[in-house]
C-alpha cells in the first residue's frame, strides 16, 4: 500500500544532491539474515542505489556514526523495517530520529515496513514490540513522538510466510515512488490540452475490454508527436506497463533499426535487455505471445512504413485486455490498413494560438513586444498555423530586436576568442622544467577532489616533482585548492595542459604488459609462499608483475603500480593475516576489484592461512590488523567504504583456501593450473566424418618432422578450395600441438584480412595466442611487424595461418624463416602456391583429391550413414562420385542434399539439375515431404524437430506426446515411413541436423503464437520438496527483479514420472538452465528427465548450465555418492530404467557435478549467495557488435588509422577524436568498425547513432541523455528530466569510468555542450569519438585530434560497386569500361557505389546500363541526393544555402578572393558564407586557393534548383543546360526570375549562336558564363544587372557601347579576340589569347 505521508510528494521536491536511492534502517539482531539482506539485494537488483549499514554488528549497537547519518541525509527515500527489537537499539533509535528530521526538512519520503506484526501494535499495542514497548515510550514516545509520527504514514505488512512476494511488492512501490519517466512535451504547451482532452476522450470511447488502435495524423511539423506525448504523460500511469517508441521512421532506416525497435518495446513493456530478439520475425513472434498477457499503452510516433506496424503492433490481438495504441504519422492509408479504431486529424493553430506560441519563442513572454506587434503577425501569417515554424523562427529571432535585423535575417558565426589560451600559454612558459612537468601530470590525471596530501605521496618519487613547485602553481591560479586543501583544476586549464602534452614528441614511458599481477604481504607469505608461487606461473610461461620488482613499498600506491594492475589480465590476491594491516595493499585490492568491476580483470583470490569469512566480515585476527590499519592512518569515509567493499568482493570470488596445508607444493600447482586455463584454448573439431583424414595428417607431420636441425621449419599446404586444406591443417595442430612451447591457429586468413581492421587485428591475435595476453598492443601494420618480430623468436612455436591468398599476410604474420624460436613449425594453407615459393618454404604438400573409394566412402556417410551404399544405389552414388571429382566439400553437401531420397528416379532428376552443388536447394527438397503431410501429422513433426531427443526411445517419446491433441502413433509411422524422422535398431530417435532445421525454420515461419513459442532467459530446475520454501522462491524473485525471464515448471504443469513436451519445449527454448541440486534431486525421475534434456542441450546447442550444490558437495553429484547417491539409488530401485537411461542420467550427473558453480553449504548469507547466482546469469555473454556493411572495402585501413589516433596519447586523460567528412563519404560506417574492434577494452561503451536526427525529435536531447546514462551505468531507474539536470548527472556520473562513446552524426555545439560538455566529463582513459560535417564544432569542442574522411580511391571503389552491382569483387565481363564510368562519377563516394550498384545489379544488359548512367548525370538518384542534401538543408541562413548554389553551378575551380568579390558584389556575405561551407564540407579550398566540390555534390546544387522550381512552377534560378536555356527563353511571355546562366558547349561542336533579344527576359541576371557561344543582335538587351561575365572565346574585337558594365565586378574573357576593353577601375578582367 502507499504511503499517505509520500503520496503528497512531488518528485522534483526531492533533495537534488541525494547519492543514495533508498536508506535501509533494520534492527541487525533480527532481520538482517533474513528479510533485511533480501530486500536489500531485491532493491539493488531493480538498479535503486541501497545505504545498508554493514557495520551494526561489529559496533554492537552503539552510537551510529557520521557516514550512516549523512547516508541517512543523502537518500530520497528511507525503509524503515520495525522488527521486534528494533526499539531497544540504540542504534536505530538515532536512525529514526535522523530519518524523521530530514523527512520534515527536506521532503524525505518514508516508507515503514512491520515484520511480522500487526502495523497497529507499533504505537497502540505491545505484540509487535513485546518487552521492549515500556522501554520504547520511555525513550521515544514521549520525547518526541516519532512513533506516532510513523504510525500515521501507510506502511507494508511483511509476513514471513511469503516473503517473497511482499519483497515484491515493497520494491514495486519504491520503484513507483523513485520514478519519474515523464516525456518532455514542450516547453510552452500552447493549444496542447484542448487537443490532448480530445485524443483522451477517443482512447476512452470504447466500453469493452478489448484493445483500441487510435490514429493522430497530419501533416509534418504540426505537432503529431507533441500531443501523442502529453496524452502519454497523462495517462500512462494508468496501464499495468508502457513504451514510446518515438521517431519509428528515422530508427528503422537504421542499421538494424527494425530489431532494435523490437527489443525496445520488449524492454519497456518486461522491463528486461535479457530477452534477445535475432531477426524481425522472431521479434514478431516472441512480441505477439508477450504483449498479450499486459494491458499497456504504447505509442508509435512517426510511423511510415506498413512494414513498421506489421513488425510492431501487427495485429489488434497482440495485445491485452483494455490496452491503448496510439500511432502518429502523415499517411492515413496506414492507419486504413491496420484497421485503427478511431483517426484523430490535427489541425493547424489558429492564428491566437500561433501568436502566442510564437511570442513565446521571440519574446520569452505570450504577447508580442512594443513595436513588434505587425511584423509577428506577419510570422504568423506566414508559418500558417505551423507549430514548428513558429518554434524556429521565433527561437531564431529571439536575439533580435531591430525591425532592421527581422526584416532581413542574418546569423553569422565567429571562431571562439583564443585570448584565454594566449595567457595561459603565457604562464607555462615562464615555468621551469620540473614544474611544466609537474603541472602537466597534474592536468592529464584524473584527480579532481584529491587530497594535497594524497598527491605529494603519490609524486614524491617523481624527479620533477617539488613541493616549492605545487605552490607556485597554486600561485600562479594554474593549480587551485580548496578549504580542505583538494586538487582543483578550471576546464580551459586541463585542457591546455593536455594539448601540450599532446604536442610533445616523447612519450612517456609505457608501462608493462602482463598475464597476471601478484598482490601480497611480505611480512607473512614472501619467504616461504610467494617465491614459489611466482616461481611457477614464470615457468608455465605466465608473465607476471610481482610489485617488489620494480618499485619499493611503502603507505602510499606508486602510479606505476597502478598501471601495473591496469595492465595485468588477471590479479591473484594472496591474502594473508597481516594483509589488511597494510595501507598499501589496501590501495592494490581497492584498484584491483575497481577493475575487475569496470575492466573485466579475472580475480583469483588467495586464502593463505585465514579462513575467508574474516576477509568478509573483517573478523578475527584479520579483522584486527584491518582495525589496527584505520586507527594508524587516516582514511576518510569514501576510501574506507571503498576498502570494506573490496574486502568483501574479494570474498565472494571464486579462490583457493590454504589452511594447515601439508602440502604447498601442490597448492601452488593448482592455482598455476587454474590460471593457465584462463588463458588457454581447447583443440578444434575438425569433421564428422574424416575420410582419408589420417593418412593426410601422417604425411604432413613426417614433413614437419623431417628437419633434424634446430632451424624453424615452413610447410605449404597447396590445393583447390573445398579440397579439405584446413581440415587437414586443424587435425595435425590438435595431434601436436601441446608439444611446442606456445601455439597459434590462425583460421581464415583471407577472409579476417578483409575485414575491418582486419590485419592488425590477425597480428593482435597471434601475439595473444604465443603470449597469453591482449595487454601488448599493435596500432599499425608496420609496428605489427616488427613486435611480431622481435617476440617470436624466443619461443619454440606452432603456427597454422589458414587460407592464405596474398603476399602481405605472409609478410605482416610470419615474414621469414627468422621470426620463429628454435624448433618452431609453421604451416601455411592456401590455393596458391606461387605465394609459398615467394615466401620460401622448406616444403609444399600438395593436397590431392579423394580418391574413388574415399570419396564413395563420405558420400555414402553422409547419404546412407554408413560407409557404402545401400543396395540399388551403387551406380548413382557412382555418378555423384564422378562429379563431385574428388571434392570433400561437393562429396558432403550433395550426400546431406540426398540423405531422405530414396527414389532412383528423383535422384536422376536431381543429379541433372546439379551443374554445381548448391546447398539451397536442401530445404526446398525437405519441404516438399513436410508439405504433403496432413496437419496433425505436421505438429508432431515439428514438436519432434524443434526438442533436442537424439538417443530418446520410441516409447518414451510417446509418453511424453501422449496428451498432445495432434499426436497419434500411426503419425509417427508415418514421419518414420518418409523418413522425416529416423529410428535406430532399438527404437530410439536418431538425430537429422537437416530435419531439425527444416523444423526450426517452419516454426519460426508460422504466424501463430503457440505456447512453444514462449522465449525464457532462465529454465530453473530444482527439488521442490526440499528447496521450494526457502529458497527457491528468493532466486526466482532475484532473477525476475534482475529483468530476467524465468521459466518455474511448477508454474505451468503437473509434476509426475514422466515428463511432459511442454517442459521440454521449456527447456528448449531457454538461453540458460540454473539447476538447484539439493539432496533428495536425485529421487526424481523428474528431475533427472529434466537434468538429461538440460545437459543434451548443453552439448548440442550450447545451451548454458550454471549448477548450484545446495547443501551438498558437488562430488557426490559428480560421483553419485553420500546421501545424493542413496536417493539416486532409490530412485533406480523403484523406477524402470533401461541400460541407455542410466548410462544418460549418470553422465548428465558426472557433467553437471563437474561444471563450474555455486556451492550453498551452511550458508550464513543466502542473500548473498542468491545475488552472486544473478550477477553470474547477468555477466554471461552478450552480442552487442554493430553492422557496420555488408563489403567492408577500405574500411579496414581507416579503422587503423582512427584507433592509431585514438591510442596516440600515451597519457591516462580522455581523447576526444573528431570524424569530419561529407555526407556519404562513411563516417558512421567508419566509427562502427572501430567501435566493434575496441569497445570491450572499456569499461562501459556507448554508440548514439544519427544524434542530429534524434536531437530534433520531441524530448530527443533528453532521450539522448538517458541513453547514453543507461548505455553507461546499464539501468533505466536513474531518470533525467530535463535538459540541464541531465548535464550535471552525466558530468557526475561519466567520470568515474573508463568509457568508449561515439557520438554519430552531430551537427549543433549544443548537442555536444548536452553530451560531452568538456574533457573533464570523462573518467581516465576514456574515449569519445563524434562524426559530423562540421569541423567548426570539432574545434569548438577542441577535441583532441580530428580524422578527415577521404573519398575511396579509383580501385576501393570497383570494388565496392562490383560488390553490389555483380555481388563479386570485380566487374563481370563485358562491364569493366561501364563499371569505371560508374566510378567516375561516384567520385569515391561510397553511398552513391553502393546504391547505384544496387539498383544496377539485376540489369544486365549494356544499353540499360548507359541509359541509366546518362540520366544520372542529369538527374542524381533520389536515395543519393537525400543523404548529401542533409548537409545543406542544415544550413540555417538562406544566403550562406544561396552561396552554395552559386558556387555549385559557377566558381567551381576559381580562386577563393575571386569568387568572394564577385558575391560580396551581388549582397552576399562571401567570407562567412564560404568558410562556413567548408566548415560543413560541402565546399573545399585546397592549397592554391582554388574552390571546390565533389561532383554529387555540384548534381545536388542543380537537383535542389530543378526541383523548387518544379514545386513552385516557375523557372529554375539557374541555367546550365542548352535544353532548359532554350525552352525557357524561347517559351517565356514574360520576366524571368533567372539569378545565373552558364552554357558551355564542346570545342567539338559547331559555334552555338542565340539571339540577345531573349535576353530581354531575364533582365534579372547576375552571373553569365558562355563558352563556344556567339550571341547577335543588340547588347542592350543583357541584363544591367550582371555582376560575373565568364565568355571564354568572346568573339568580338571590343565591347559593344550599348553593353551594360556599371555594375559589374569581375569578367573572365579567356581565348577571346577582345582588342580593347572599358576602363573602370572596379572591374576585374581576365582574358588571354
Amino acid at each position: 500500500m502507499a504511503s499517505s505521508g509520500s503520496s503528497s510528494i512531488s518528485n522534483n521536491d526531492i533533495n537534488p544532491s541525494c547519492i543514495y536511492d533508498v536508506f535501509l534502517s533494520f534492527c541487525d539482531k533480527d532481520t538482517s539474515e533474513s528479510l533485511a539482506s533480501y530486500l536489500y539485494t531485491a532493491l539493488t537488483v531493480a538498479g535503486i542505489v541501497v545505504y545498508k549499514d554493514e557495520d551494526k554488528l561489529l559496533n554492537h549497537d552503539q552510537m551510529i556514526t557520521s557516514s550512516v547519518l549523512h547516508a541517512i541525509a543523502g537518500s530520497r527515500l528511507s525503509i524503515i523495517v520495525f522488527s521486534k527489537l528494533y526499539a531497544v537499539s540504540t542504534c536505530c533509535r538515532q536512525e529514526l530520529e535522523k530519518i524523521m528530521e530530514c523527512r520534515r526538512t527536506t521532503c524525505q519520503i518514508v516508507v515503514p515496513v512491520f515484520y511480522d506484526a500487526d502495523p497497529s501494535g507499533v504505537f497502540h499495542q505491545e505484540d509487535l514490540l513485546g518487552e521492549a514497548s515500556k522501554y520504547l515510550k520511555q525513550r521515544i514516545l514521549k520525547k518526541d513522538k516519532l512513533i506516532h509520527e510513523v504510525c500515521n504514514i501507510s506502511g507494508f505488512a511483511v509476513h514471513s510466510r511469503n516473503e517473497s512476494e511482499d519483497i515484491m511488492k515493497i520494491v514495486d512501490h519504491v520503484t513507483n515512488l523513485l520514478d519519474r519517466t515523464d516525456l518532455f512535451v514542450a516547453d510552452h504547451p500552447v493549444g496542447v490540452k484542448s487537443r490532448v482532452q480530445d485524443i483522451i476522450q477517443l482512447l476512452n470511447s470504447q466500453e469493452s475490454k478489448s484493445p483500441l488502435l487510435l490514429g493522430v495524423w497530419g501533416m509534418g511539423g504540426i505537432g503529431k508527436t507533441t500531443i501523442a506525448k502529453a496524452a502519454y504523460n497523462k495517462i500512462h500511469h494508468d496501464f499495468e506497463a508502457k513504451s514510446f517508441l518515438p521517431n519509428v521512421r528515422e530508427v528503422w532506416e537504421q542499421d538494424n533499426g527494425v530489431v532494435s525497435l523490437q527489443q525496445q518495446l520488449l524492454s519497456d513493456i518486461y522491463k528486461t535487455t535479457k530477452i534477445k530478439i535475432d531477426t524481425v520475425e522472431s521479434g514478431k513472434m516472441i512480441l505477439q505471445e508477450r504483449l498479450r498477457h499486459k494491458r499497456i499503452f504504447l505509442v508509435l510516433d512517426d510511423v511510415n512504413k506498413l512494414d513498421q506496424l506489421n513488425a510492431l503492433c501487427g495485429s489488434h490481438g497482440w495485445f491485452g485486455e483494455g490496452s491503448r495504441i496510439i500511432i502518429t504519422t502523415r499517411d492515413d492509408d496506414l492507419l486504413g490498413r491496420l484497421k485503427v479504431h478511431y483517426v484523430y486529424r490535427m489541425k493547424e493553430m489558429d492564428s491566437n494560438e500561433s501568436l502566442e506560441l510564437f511570442s513565446w519563442h521571440a519574446f520569452k513572454q505570450p504577447i508580442p513586444i512594443e513595436g513588434f506587434g505587425e511584423l509577428s503577425t506577419d510570422v504568423v501569417k506566414y508559418s500558417r498555423g505551423l507549430p514548428l515554424a513558429l518554434q524556429v523562427i521565433g527561437s531564431f529571432l529571439l536575439t533580435r530586436r531591430r525591425k532592421k535585423v527581422w526584416k532581413r535575417v542574418l546569423e553569422k558565426l565567429t571562431k571562439p576568442d583564443d585570448k584565454i589560451q594566449e595567457v595561459l600559454k603565457l604562464i607555462f612558459d615562464n615555468l621551469s622544467d620540473n614544474i611544466k612537468e609537474t603541472f602537466l601530470d597534474i592536468a592529464c590525471l584524473n584527480l579532481s577532489g584529491m587530497s594535497l596530501d594524497d598527491l605529494l605521496q603519490i609524486f614524491q618519487k617523481d624527479v620533477h616533482f617539488t613541493e616549492l613547485g605545487m605552490e607556485e602553481l597554486v600561485i600562479n591560479g594554474l593549480v587551485n585548492l580548496d578549504s580542505e586543501k583538494r586538487i582543483g583544476m578550471h576546464d580551459l586549464v586541463q585542457l591546455f595542459g593536455r594539448e601540450i602534452r599532446q604536442e610533445k614528441s616523447t612519450g612517456m614511458a609505457a608501462g608493462g604488459i602482463y598475464d597476471v599481477f601478484l598482490s601480497f604481504r611480505g611480512d607473512d607469505t614472501h619467504a616461504k609462499f610467494i617465491s614459489h608461487l611466482y616461481t611457477a606461473l614464470e615457468n608455465a610461461g605466465i608473465y607476471v608483475f610481482r610489485g617488489d620488482d620494480e618499485i619499493q613499498r611503502g603507505d602510499q600506491v606508486s602510479v606505476s603500480l597502478l598501471q601495473a594492475i591496469g595492465q595485468s589480465r588477471i590479479s591473484i590476491i594472496v591474502l594473508s593475516r597481516n594483509y589488511a594491516n597494510s595501507r598499501w595493499c589496501m590501495l592494490e585490492l581497492e584498484n584491483i576489484m575497481g577493475n575487475s568491476r569496470t575492466q573485466g580483470m579475472v580475480v583469483v583470490p588467495v586464502f593463505y592461512k585465514i579462513d575467508p569469512t574474516e576477509v568478509r566480515n573483517q573478523s578475527g585476527r584479520f579483522g584486527e590488523d584491518f582495525e589496527s590499519l584505520l586507527l594508524r592512518m587516516s582514511v576518510d569515509t569514501h576510501k574506507f567504504s571503498n576498502w570494506r567493499r573490496a574486502l568483501a568482493e574479494v570474498r565472494g570470488t571464486t579462490g583457493v583456501v590454504i589452511i594447515n596445508s601439508r602440502n604447498e607444493s601442490e597448492d601452488i600447482t593448482k592455482i598455476v593450473d587454474h590460471v593457465t586455463n584462463l588463458l588457454d584454448r581447447t583443440d578444434f573439431f575438425v569433421v564428422d566424418h574424416p575420410v582419408g583424414v589420417d593418412s593426410r595428417v601422417q604425411d604432413v607431420i613426417q614433413l614437419l618432422n623431417g628437419q633434424e636441425s634446430k632451424d624453424p621449419r615452413l610447410l605449404g599446404i597447396w590445393g583447390m578450395g573445398g579440397i579439405g586444406k584446413t581440415t587437414i591443417a586443424k587435425a595435425a595442430y590438435n595431434k601436436i600441438h601441446r608439444d611446442f612451447e606456445a601455439k597459434s591457429f590462425l583460421l581464415n586468413v583471407r577472409e579476417v584480412w578483409e575485414q575491418d581492421n582486419g590485419i592488425v587485428s590477425l597480428q593482435q591475435r597471434l601475439l595473444s595466442d604465443i603470449y597469453k595476453t591482449t595487454k601488448i598492443k599493435i596500432e599499425t601494420v608496420e609496428s605489427g611487424k616488427m613486435i611480431l618480430q622481435e617476440r617470436l623468436c624466443h619461443k619454440r612455436i606452432f603456427l597454422v595461418l589458414d587460407d592464405v591468398n596474398k603476399l602481405d599476410q605472409l609478410n605482416a604474420l610470419c615474414g621469414s624463416h627468422g621470426w620463429f624460436g628454435e624448433g618452431s613449425r609453421i604451416i601455411i594453407t592456401t590455393r596458391d602456391d606461387d605465394l609459398l615459393g615467394r615466401l620460401k618454404v622448406h616444403y609444399v604438400y600438395r593436397m590431392k583429391e579423394m580418391d574413388s573409394n574415399e570419396s564413395l566412402e563420405l558420400f555414402s556417410w553422409h547419404v546412407f550413414k554408413q560407409p557404402i551404399p545401400i543396395e540399388g544405389f551403387g551406380d548413382l552414388s557412382t555418378d555423384v562420385v564422378k562429379y563431385s571429382g574428388g571434392s570433400p566439400l561437393a562429396l558432403e553437401v550433395i550426400g546431406s542434399f540426398l540423405l531422405t531420397r530414396r527414389s532412383k528416379k528423383e535422384w536422376k532428376s536431381i543429379l541433372e539439375k546439379l551443374t554445381k552443388p548448391d546447398v539451397k536447394l536442401i530445404p526446398d527438397m525437405l519441404r516438399l515431404s513436410f508439405d504433403n503431410l496432413s496437419d496433425n501429422i505436421k505438429e508432431t513433426f515439428l514438436d519432434i524437430a524443434c526438442l533436442n531427443l537424439s538417443g530418446m526411445s520410441l516409447d518414451d517419446l510417446i509418453q511424453i506426446f501422449k496428451k498432445d491433441v495432434h499426436f497419434k502413433e500411426l503419425g509417427m509411422e508415418e514421419l518414420v515411413t518418409i523418413s522425416l524422422v529416423q529410428i535406430d535398431s532399438e527404437k530410439r530417435i536418431e538425430r537429422d541436423d537437416l530435419l531439425q532445421l527444416l523444423g526450426r525454420e517452419i516454426r519460426k515461419e508460422k504466424s501463430t503464437a503457440m505456447a512453444a513459442g514462449r522465449i525464457y532467459d532462465v529454465f530453473l530446475s530444482f527439488r521442490g520438496n526440499d528447496t521450494r520454501a526457502k529458497f527457491i522462491s528468493h532466486l526466482y524473485t532475484a532473477l525476475e527483479n534482475a529483468g530476467i525471464y524465468v521459466f518455474r515448471d511448477d508454474d505451468e504443469i503437473q509434476r509426475g514420472d514422466q515428463i511432459s513436451a511442454s517442459l521440454l519445449q521449456a527447456i528448449e527454448q531457454s538461453k540458460i538452465s540454473i539447476v538447484v541440486l539439493s539432496r533428495s534431486y536425485a529421487d526424481s525421475r523428474w528431475c533427472m528427465l529434466e537434468l538429461e534434456n538440460i545437459m543434451g542441450n548443453s552439448r548440442t546447442q550450447g545451451m548454458v548450465v550454471v549448477p548450484v550444490f545446495y547443501e551438498i558437495d558437488p562430488s557426490e553429484v559428480r560421483n553419485q555418492s553420500g546421501k545424493f547417491g542413496e536417493d539416486f539409488e532409490s530412485l533406480l530401485l523403484r523406477t524402470s530404467v533401461d541400460t541407455l537411461k542410466l548410462s544418460n542420467w549418470k553422465t548428465a550427473l558426472a557433467e553437471v557435478g563437474g561444471t563450474a558453480g555455486v556451492v550453498i553449504i551452511n550458508s550464513r548469507n543466502e542473500s548473498e549467495d542468491i545475488r552472486k547466482i544473478v550477477d553470474h546469469v547477468t555477466n554471461l555473454p552478450d552480442r552487442t557488435d554493430l553492422f557496420v556493411a555488408d563489403h567492408p572495402v577500405g574500411v579496414d585501413s581507416r579503422v587503423q588509422d582512427v584507433i592509431q589516433l585514438l591510442n596516440n596519447q600515451e597519457s591516462k586523460d580522455p581523447l576526444l577524436l573528431g570524424i569530419w567528412g561529407m555526407g556519404g563519404i562513411g563516417k558512421t560506417t567508419i566509427a562502427k568498425a572501430a567501435y566493434n574492434k575496441i569497445r570491450h577494452d572499456f569499461e562501459a561503451k556507448s554508440f548514439l547513432l544519427n544524434v542530429r536526427e534524434v536531437w530534433e525529435q520531441d524530448n530527443g536531447v533528453v532521450s539522448l541523455q538517458q541513453r547514453l546514462l543507461s548505455d553507461i551505468y546499464k539501468t533505466t531507474k536513474i531518470k533525467i528530466e530535463t535538459v540541464e539536470s541531465g548535464k550535471m548527472i552525466l558530468q557526475e556520473r561519466l567520470r568515474h569510468k573508463r568509457i568508449f562513446l561515439v557520438l554519430d552524426d552531430v551537427n549543433k555545439v549544443d548537442q555536444l555542450n548536452a553530451l560531452c560538455g568538456s574533457h573533464e566529463w570523462f573518467g581516465e582513459g576514456s574515449r569519445i569519438m563524434i562524426t559530423t560535417r562540421d569541423d567548426d564544432l570539432l574545434s569548438r569542442l577542441k577535441v583532441d585530434y580530428v580524422y578527415r574522411m577521404k573519398e575511396m580511391d579509383g580501385n576501393e571503389s570497383l570494388e565496392l560497386f562490383s560488390w553490389h552491382a555483380f555481388k563479386q569483387p570485380i566487374p563481370i565481363e563485358g562491364f569493366g569500361d561501364l563499371s569505371t564510368d560508374v566510378v567516375m562519377y561516384s567520385g569515391g563516394l561510397p553511398i552513391a557505389l553502393q546504391v547505384i550498384g544496387s539498383f544496377l545489379l539485376t540489369r544486365r544488359r549494356k544499353k540499360e546500363w548507359k541509359s541509366v548512367l546518362e540520366k544520372l548525370k542529369l538527374i542524381p538518384n533520389d536515395e543519393v541526393l537525400e543523404k548529401l542534401k542533409i548537409s545543406f538543408d542544415g544550413l540555417s541562413d538562406d544566403d550562406v544555402k544561396e552561396i552554395f548554389l552559386d558556387i555549385a553551378f559557377f566558381f567551381i575551380g576559381m580562386d577563393q578572393e575571386e569568387v568572394t568579390t564577385i558575391l560580396e558584389g551581388c549582397g552576399h556575405f562571401a567570407d562567412i558564407g564560404i568558410s562556413l561551407l567548408v566548415q560543413k564540407s560541402l565546399v573545399t579550398v585546397d592549397r592554391k586557393n582554388k574552390i571546390g566540390m565533389h561532383d554529387l555534390l555540384r548534381d545536388m546544387g542543380r537537383e535542389i534548383v530543378r526541383k523548387k522550381s518544379i514545386e513552385i512552377s516557375k523557372e529554375p534560378s539557374r541555367l546550365w543546360r542548352y535544353e532548359d536555356v532554350d525552352s525557357v527563353l524561347s517559351k517565356a511571355t514574360r520576366a524571368l526570375d533567372v539569378k545565373g546562366l552558364t552554357l558551355k558547349m564542346s570545342r567539338m561542336d559547331s559555334r552555338t549562336y542565340m539571339e540577345t533579344k531573349d535576353f530581354e527576359k531575364i533582365n534579372k541576371l547576375k552571373f553569365l558564363q558562355l563558352a563556344g557561344v556567339q550571341l547577335e543582335g543588340n547588347y542592350k538587351y543583357l541584363s544591367r544587372d550582371i555582376r560575373w561575365l565568364c565568355w571564354h572565346g568572346f568573339p568580338l574585337k571590343y565591347t559593344p557601347e550599348e553593353f551594360h558594365q556599371e555594375h559589374l565586378v569581375a569578367v573572365d574573357l579567356k581565348y577571346s579576340h577582345l582588342e580593347q576593353v572599358w576602363k573602370k577601375s572596379q572591374v576585374q578582367v581576365l582574358f588571354s589569347s
